[in-house]
């Protein structure tokens, strides 16, 4: 609200003198151009905070906040993992092992790269964009509505991934080819993803990468997003044989931009 001693002081500059009515006239149109400027500037800033909340939303839905490697040939301990948070207190909205990978999906309209996330049935139960999984097993793939509508797949098509690792054959070496069945799609509400990844059963994604160790890591989702850094140096210091990294480090961003809303 605008007090009684800016309202004088706006009444002092705006009204004039008869003999300086043509100054009038320029500080009223001094003063639109700049409730004008200010309130154009307002408005601005809210849609752009607005669109940057729900990026940040979406974005952090779909990616781990935390992921966990090892270094070497060390298993992945998820118990002692969830033992660190609970003793301090943290709470955490899932802990799972996946496997990440690529391929390429070979289709009669065209062929993709594809980001491959191999995760248990019962885990992905946790992700909310994922709505039907009623289909995920062995020999299925779900994948992005983005993509499915870019390669013309429906639900029960199936589809080819050739993957990095080579298979001999009378015609010399060649990349090694799966069939999957599509169990259903998803949305994450951000097209770069829906268009760039597919999720397939854990035990399939092993047979995927050969059981390359090297591909698998714990996806960690805490509620608290902003502390992920400080969160990452204690798990460092308890976890010498593990290495860790954080949705900021993943991010695109500058760093000093990655604070979430």
């Amino acid at each position: 609200m605008i007090s009684a001693a800016e309202l004088l002081i706006i009444k002092n500059y705006i009204r004039s003198k008869k003999k300086d009515s043509f100054l009038k006239i320029i500080s009223i149109f001094s003063f639109l151009g700049i409730s004008i400027g200010v309130a154009t500037l307002i408005i601005v800033m809210s849609v752009m905070n607005g669109f940057r909340a729900e990026l940040f939303d979406k974005l952090l839905k779909f990616n781990p906040h935390i992921v966990v490697h090892s270094i070497g040939n060390d298993d992945l301990n998820i118990p002692k993992l969830t033992q660190f948070f609970n003793e301090r207190k943290i709470e955490v909205k899932s802990i799972r092992k996946v496997i990440k990978a690529q391929g390429l999906l070979v289709s009669e309209r065209t062929n993709s790269g594809i980001g491959i996330i191999g995760i248990n049935k019962e885990d992905l139960l946790k992700d909310e964009f994922i709505k039907e999984l009623s289909g995920y097993e062995k020999g299925s793939v779900i994948i992005g509505t983005a993509l499915a509508d870019k390669l013309g797949i429906a639900k029960n098509n199936k589809i080819n991934v050739l993957s990095a690792n080579n298979v001999s054959t009378p015609f010399g070496k060649l990349p090694q080819q799966f069939t999957y069945k599509v169990a259903s799609t998803f949305s994450s509400g951000v097209s770069e993803l829906d268009y760039n990844y597919v999720f397939i059963p854990y035990n399939d994604a092993l047979e995927f990468i050969k059981n390359n160790k090297n591909l698998i890591s714990v996806d960690i989702k805490i509620k608290d997003v902003n502390n992920v850094d400080l969160y990452k140096k204690e798990l460092q210091k308890n976890f010498q044989n593990y290495y860790f990294t954080t949705w900021i480090d993943n991010n695109w961003l500058n760093p000093r931009l990655c604070t979430s809303p």
